[in-house]
């Protein structure tokens, strides 16, 4: 260090020299080194350094902005991609476990879990909570009332509540996909409580006779009746429909009383095979109408071509069902009223005003929607999977195995 700052200090002595029209060559400063110790010396030498021009001209700043900008455009859509990568990865995270508290659920209870239990009353995700690491909040529903939550209209626990334990409630993690939402996502509007970004699927399957202009022996018009009348009571009414949903509504041990809920149906019954049958996926909710809860179309609300206004296909609460709150399960069935069934839709699609326009599955993943699987497995399904497959995976008992692209 001791020599590189003589030889700085000698350079800047000759070119002191050289601007005064002196001349002083290596051996005169050799000769006399103590002038460059001298006091005149470093006062010249400090101006002599202050005038040297230091910085970019504006033409090389002007070079790096341009290539600090081009390195931007060239990163941030692969930090975007990374971000979407860590957000779809814990989606499915999510599901997996939604298939390890079911499969829990069915070793402790020898059956899955219901649909719902009734009309208000806490369905699927309520019936979840302790397998999904959620007992406390499960103990705050079904201890309400002096311990009959479970068979009390939900609507009225959760006037009961809190800010901090709505809270509570609508932060669950396992039940929202990370990118669409996180943190805590309720409602205190039509159809009050958590929100959630999963569904089970409903199917209903029309056996016989296929009726004229359909390509699949679905029915359109009647799925929904599945979900409101029990197994037994709605295929004694119209034989030829069957629900071959994998999740039911529950039965009752004693009639009217549904504090002796059961399961009514188990792994048994899903004759496809576990890994064959898709049970939840991602529900679709466009961006616009994210964390609305309306009941009818005139306040914001959609509502089916030719049909009733007060239909909640919106963000609504997924903790129960009842009179036309469709949150809590969406249906896997095919548009007879469009040439093309949109099953599995993109965020940006346009939502049909349509019978199951509102109830079908899609998530905000570029091209796919995640599903679970009976074995506790995730797929993620490609929006141009033909309906006819999908339709498959969602019947437990149609004997058909189609293979996902």
């Amino acid at each position: 260090m001791k020599n590189l700052g003589e030889i700085m200090k000698k350079t800047a002595l000759l070119k002191w020299a050289n601007k005064r029209g002196g001349v002083l060559d290596e051996e005169f400063i050799t000769d006399h080194d103590k002038c460059l110790h001298s006091k005149s010396f470093s006062k010249n030498f400090l101006l002599l350094f202050h005038s040297i021009p230091f910085g970019f001209t504006l033409v090389e700043l002007l070079v790096v902005i341009a290539i600090i900008g081009v390195l931007i455009a060239l990163l941030l859509p692969a930090v975007q991609a990374a971000r979407e990568a860590a957000r779809r990865s814990q989606c499915t995270n999510h599901l997996k476990q939604t298939g390890i508290g079911i499969h829990n659920f069915h070793d402790t209870t020898l059956g899955l879990p219901p649909q719902f239990i009734q009309d208000y009353r806490p369905g699927f995700w309520v019936l979840q909570l302790p397998f999904i690491e959620q007992q406390s909040l499960y103990e705050n529903i079904t201890s309400y009332n002096n311990g009959t939550g479970i068979s009390r209209d939900f609507r009225t626990y959760w006037g009961t509540l809190t800010t901090e334990q709505k809270n509570a409630h609508g932060s669950v993690p396992i039940i929202k996909c990370p990118s669409r939402r996180s943190g805590v996502a309720f409602t205190d509007d039509w159809r009050p409580g958590p929100q959630t970004d999963y569904a089970p699927i409903i199917y209903l399957r029309t056996e016989g006779t296929i009726p004229a202009g359909r390509t699949t022996a679905s029915d359109i018009t009647t799925w929904w009746h599945v979900a409101f009348n029990s197994r037994s009571a709605y295929e004694t009414n119209s034989p030829n429909r069957k629900n071959s949903s994998p999740f039911k509504m529950s039965a009752l041990q004693i009639a009217g009383d549904f504090k002796t809920w059961k399961a009514s149906n188990s792994f048994a019954d899903w004759s496809d095979g576990t890994s064959n049958q898709l049970i939840v996926g991602e529900k679709y909710i466009p961006p616009d109408y994210l964390g609305k809860c309306v009941e009818d179309a005139s306040a914001g609300g959609l509502a089916p071509s030719g049909g009733s206004a007060k239909v909640a296909r919106t963000d609504c609460s997924g903790f129960y069902q009842g009179d036309n709150n469709f949150s809590a399960m969406s249906c896997l069935i095919h548009n007879y009223s469009s040439p093309v069934g949109v099953l599995v839709k993109r965020a940006e699609d346009v939502l049909k005003r349509e019978p199951t326009g509102g109830y079908g599955f899609g998530s905000y993943h570029p091209g796919i929607c995640n599903f679970l699987r009976g074995d506790g497995s995730v797929v993620a399904v490609q929006n141009n999977t033909a309906d006819i497959m999908l339709l498959m995976l969602a019947d437990i008992s149609d004997g058909g195995i189609p293979e996902l692209p």
